[in-house]
């Protein structure tokens, strides 16, 4: 009896210390704590330390929460600051946006007609250097499901 009474004492003590450093509060780790097996708390005189740990875990859960609500608040404010923002910086842009994405548009048009431009010139050097060197096989096969003759110059490698 003297000895649950002592791990009794320690729980107390345990949880007042856990609480006190804001440490997570249930049964195991109260128990790891004060040093004793958390079955003991399936004992009647471990009642009130399991009501005790209960309570602080209410009241943590409640701070928790609080905390969560805080910060939320805060990047609402964070939220509307910068929508405020975006909302001065809509109304003084340029109301041609289309204008400007056609342009874009155009430009993109451009640049990518430039790079097919510059595959075919490079593959038609290719061949060109290729036919000279004389590293060029021509190949004839014939398709067999439709008879359709391929001609193909490929490489020697």
């Amino acid at each position: 009896m003297t000895d649950k009474k002592g791990a009794l004492e320690r729980g107390y003590i345990a949880l007042k210390e856990l609480v006190k450093k804001g440490s997570k509060v249930n049964m195991n780790s109260v128990a790891k704590h004060a040093g004793f097996s958390h079955t003991n708390f399936r004992f009647p005189e471990f009642a009130d330390l399991k009501d005790a740990i209960s309570e602080a875990q209410k009241k943590q859960l409640t701070i928790k929460k609080t905390e969560e609500v805080e910060t939320l608040r805060a990047q609402v404010t964070e939220f509307k600051a910068k929508l405020l923002e975006a909302k001065k910086l809509m109304k003084t842009a340029p109301q041609n946006d289309a204008e400007n994405v056609n342009i874009l548009l155009a430009k993109l048009m451009e640049c990518y007609r430039l790079n097919d431009l510059l595959r075919s010139e490079n593959a038609d050097l290719r061949n060109q250097i290729a036919h000279r060197s004389g590293t060029i096989e021509q190949v004839i096969k014939v398709d067999k499901e439709t008879g359709e003759v391929i001609t193909g110059y490929f490489d020697k490698r």
